[in-house]
């Protein structure tokens, strides 16, 4: 099935339709930028540019300020979904965390559990000659302008890679198969389908169940503990329906305040990237190919932050699936050059619009708001502009669109257009961030456990203190590996350990979402 197809991702059918905005709202600034991009692109773009607002604006969506956000809707969360990339954190990323009040998760912990998540979990790596020819000559270029080749696995290597993934014998390896394929026949394990989690039931300072709507009724599920692992968009919209949050907010919303948690929905991140689209040649690009082979891994000069920049090559992008990109590049298919800022110190929220659960949140990036995001991602489009340029990887495309010269070398056309064009990776975080209680805007201790509230933990990238400077998808499985170990009592890592915390069930009636 097409979940199983690693070359692709998933982005409709199994997804929840969010959209997410670039920013707040500030729509006469983004229509001043848009038109100043629009005025310094060439003719060509200018048209396609026209023709994407128009069509845009007839289905009542605007380009300008939102985008979709399509995160997995199903057993798998966006690991069912994803380009299967599999990259693991730097370790001053978890040194990081623990240095804010959460030292379980020091690099020496976090480090020895992706060791043993290897023993399950494949990492497959490509060798050279398999790569794609807009690959190699995207590795060739990088070369050429000074990156050495390096193994990409290594978060510490700065360079030029191959890209590990979780592939098997051709399939995506999601956190479903690899998990729940030995633990699907237990007598103590229930997968229900057609389900929504509505609110925790919460009984004094305790979670004792959930409540849900099952086959469109709404039912309750009583457990002795809660595990919410719904994701950071989904994982605070159910607190705050639970009655867990900003008091004042949930109040406006006619929900009554069970535990005053001011950063749930707050300090929300998102690996902010800038694609830089090319129209490639004829027989380029064929249909199913692998998209994600090889990332350029580099140090910003802006901040002391090692290997927080990245560029991924991307081939034989079906446009089909982007009907905007579609319109843009007027191909089937698109090249893409992708400038993707690991650390980011922009932050966003996620909020409620009313307390139905199936009203889509508003999503806020506010992507290269912090002005250090800004002169990082300029940077970064100025390198991948210069490494496009080469010989071996112009060939492979007609042209670019929206940029070109006259705006990669001003200050004021490069701010303009990467405030137009910048988007999220779907790779949002830290929206029930973990820290001690001292904290104001904590939400969780460092085991996951919801402070002022007993027998709720929650799992997922909504308690990351601050992003990794990699895609998301290893690190969320390593938390679940970490947490699940320490609630059976097993948080020190031994041979008789392996590995499979999280699928080892204890006897408790436990009710994971």
């Amino acid at each position: 099935t097409e979940l199983l197809e690693a070359h692709q991702a998933v982005l409709e059918g199994h997804n929840w339709n969010f959209q997410a905005a670039v920013r707040e709202p500030n729509l006469a600034t983004t229509i001043l930028n848009a038109g100043r991009v629009f005025s310094a692109a060439s003719n060509r773009s200018r048209i396609s540019m026209a023709k994407t607002m128009i069509d845009s604006t007839l289905k009542g969506k605007s380009t300008l300020t939102l985008f979709d956000y399509p995160l997995g809707r199903v057993v798998g969360g966006s690991s069912s979904i994803n380009g299967c990339l599999a990259l693991r954190g730097h370790s001053e990323d978890y040194e990081e965390w623990a240095s804010q009040g959460n030292p379980f998760w020091c690099s020496a912990n976090v480090m020895a559990r992706f060791q043993k998540m290897a023993s399950f979990l494949p990492e497959v790596k490509e060798n050279y000659a398999a790569l794609h020819p807009v690959q190699k000559s995207f590795y060739e270029s990088c070369q050429r302008h000074g990156y050495r080749g390096v193994d990409i696995g290594d978060p510490t290597a700065s360079g030029i890679g191959i890209i590990p993934r979780n592939v098997l014998n051709n399939q995506r390896i999601s956190s479903s198969i690899a998990y729940l394929g030995e633990a699907r026949g237990r007598s103590n394990l229930a997968i229900l389908s057609n389900t929504m989690v509505n609110r925790v039931i919460i009984e004094g300072s305790r979670a004792v169940g959930v409540e849900a709507v099952v086959d469109g009724q709404f039912t309750e599920i009583k457990a002795q503990r809660v595990i919410l692992s719904a994701g950071a968009i989904n994982s605070p919209l159910v607190l705050m329906r639970s009655g867990i949050g900003n008091s004042d907010s949930l109040k406006a919303l006619d929900i009554k305040p069970k535990l005053s948690l001011p950063g749930v929905g707050q300090n929300l991140s998102d690996h902010q990237s800038i694609g830089l689209w090319y129209v490639p040649k004829p027989n380029v690009c064929k249909a199913g190919e692998n998209l994600h082979q090889t990332l350029l891994r580099y140090s910003s000069k802006d901040t002391p932050e090692s290997n927080d920049m990245q560029l991924y090559m991307l081939n034989s992008v079906d446009t089909n699936q982007f009907q905007e990109l579609k319109m843009a590049l007027g191909s089937p298919f698109g090249l893409s050059v992708t400038v993707v800022l690991g650390k980011p110190y922009s932050r966003g929220r996620v909020e409620m619009q009313d307390k139905d659960l199936f009203t889509a949140p508003h999503i806020y990036l506010n992507c290269a708001s912090d002005p250090k995001d800004m002169l990082r991602l300029m940077e970064g489009v100025r390198i991948a502009w210069e490494i496009s340029q080469t010989d071996s990887l112009k060939e492979k495309y007609h042209r670019a669109f929206a940029w070109n010269d006259k705006i990669i070398g001003s200050d004021k056309r490069l701010r303009e257009s990467i405030s137009t064009f910048v988007r999220g990776s779907w790779h949002p975080a830290g929206t029930a961030r973990m820290g001690p209680d001292t904290q104001s805007m904590s939400v969780v201790d460092q085991y996951g456990s919801v402070h002022g509230c007993e027998q709720l933990v929650v799992v997922d990238a909504s308690i990351m203190p601050s992003l990794p400077r990699v895609p998301t998808n290893m690190t969320c499985v390593m938390i679940g590996e970490q947490i699940a170990a320490h609630l059976m009592g097993k948080d020190k890592i031994t041979s008789e350990n392996t590995g499979h915390a999280s699928i080892l069930a204890t006897q408790e009636e436990t009710f994971v979402f």
